[in-house]
């Protein structure tokens, strides 16, 4: 199968995200709305995106953000996400207190949207192992977390789809002078894929582009 037609979640589809996310921040008010009882949830309650008090207060800070850049492009500013946005974010984001929530990665996400609607891909690849490198770093505590197999088996479903999503996006590494983020991606992949298929192909790409690496294709700042 040729490589354009492999899945490969890329900057467009970050770009897309983004401004779904802020077109949609009305419906998004309520984070949790999909999770059975959550209306009623004490704030001690435990989610599948974290302890509610947190979750509530990562989402309710989102939809600010999310309003008054939207109260911007309506009073005649430029459509592109505005640097306003992305400090309100970040601020989100850089919050240690809301690192315990796992709900926080969705924000990362966020950060990759960003970047990517102002094909900025360098800062993007940048954001990506930065939000990697928070999942990594917190994964285990965040599952120690769940009070419940059930709460257990979303955490550990939500946590890794948010790293699928991330680690395909860094699959145009290669394409931006940055290999060996690529190739770090595509051994996670391959380490995280259960269809066998799918499984096969990353192989073919991994080892595709350590062939293109081995012959000199890229120089030597992009191969370190």
């Amino acid at each position: 199968m040729p490589r354009s037609t492999l899945l490969v979640v890329g900057a467009a589809a970050f770009a897309a995200a983004a401004f779904a996310a802020i077109a949609s921040s009305q419906d998004q008010a309520h984070p949790a709305r999909n999770q059975p009882t959550l209306d009623a949830t004490p704030v001690d309650h435990m989610t599948w995106e974290g302890h509610f008090d947190l979750v509530q207060e990562i989402q309710r800070r989102l939809t600010e953000a999310k309003e008054a850049e939207l109260a911007r492009v309506r009073a005649g500013g430029d459509e592109a996400p505005s640097i306003a946005y992305l400090r309100a974010i970040r601020a989100i984001w850089e919050d240690d207190r809301l690192r315990e929530a796992p709900r926080i990665v969705d924000v990362g996400k966020d950060i990759l949207g960003f970047h990517a609607s102002r094909h900025d891909t360098q800062r993007m690849l940048d954001a990506s192992v930065e939000v990697l490198a928070v999942i990594d770093a917190n994964r285990e505590r965040w599952l120690a977390l769940a009070d419940s197999d059930y709460l257990h088996k979303h955490m550990v479903s939500r946590i890794d789809i948010n790293t699928t999503t991330i680690l395909s996006g860094m699959q145009s590494g290669s394409r931006h002078g940055r290999p060996h983020l690529e190739l770090a991606a595509l051994d996670r992949l391959i380490a995280m894929e259960s269809d066998a298929n799918v499984r096969e192909n990353l192989i073919e790409q991994r080892d595709d582009l350590r062939e293109r690496m081995a012959a000199g294709a890229f120089g030597p700042e992009e191969q370190k």
